[in-house]
């Protein structure tokens, strides 16, 4: 419906009304603005950026590029504090706004009051994916050859490369897409649930480090 729901506890979600309707929600942008929930919004025939504090109203921006992904994909952020410009939202998967899968990376800063987006192809697939950070490097947890794999990146998502065969999943680890991957303060990582090649909804958390990953 286009409408975005708030809850203070993840349980009970209350809708609040909006300007424009809400198409995608991209979470909060690694600036030091204040309205920083990054959204994409319909305002009449054109699909724009916008940032939010509470939903309540809209701060419009620019138009979104071709091919960016709107639905069923994966973000993470990268803020490095030494380097002011390292204040990026990535994100890569899902489908654009006519259906087309998205194989491409995309870079999104916010720069004199526009998103400035950058984007890169990739050569493999990130149909399902899950980006993370871990160690200061993005991670990137996809689908390849009928199991799952693990890519890294140093570049802030533009150039990536296999993670060594010391950082492989388990081969109890089964086929997955669309799984969510979180990491907490004690640096272990998360992996919920997620679809299986069958289709079937995976209910089971994985939890571990990078070279140590166990069935929870």
């Amino acid at each position: 419906d286009n409408n975005a729901y708030l809850s203070e506890d993840g349980i009970d979600w209350e809708e609040q009304v909006t300007d424009l309707p809400v198409i995608s929600i991209f979470g909060k942008m690694p600036s030091y603005s204040v309205d920083s929930v990054l959204v994409v919004v319909k305002d009449e025939d054109a699909y724009k950026f916008a940032k939010t504090m509470d939903f309540s109203s809209m701060h419009l921006l620019n138009e979104i590029p071709t091919g960016y992904p709107i639905e069923n994909f994966t973000t993470t952020t990268v803020k490095y504090m030494p380097i002011h410009t390292a204040k990026d939202l990535i994100i890569t998967g899902g489908h654009d706004i006519n259906g087309v899968p998205n194989n491409k990376v995309w870079k999104l800063q916010d720069i004199e009051g526009k998103i400035a987006p950058i984007s890169k192809e990739v050569n493999f697939s990130v149909t399902g994916s899950s980006l993370f950070n871990y160690d200061d490097k993005i991670y990137l947890l996809t689908p390849e050859d009928g199991k799952n794999v693990l890519y890294t990146s140093i570049s802030y998502g533009m150039f990536w490369e296999k993670a060594n065969s010391k950082q492989s999943l388990p081969s109890e680890f089964l086929y997955r897409e669309n799984q969510s991957v979180n990491i907490d303060n004690k640096n272990n990582i998360w992996i919920f649930g997620g679809v299986s090649a069958n289709q079937s909804q995976l209910v089971e958390v994985w939890k571990g480090r990078i070279n140590k990953l166990f069935l929870k």
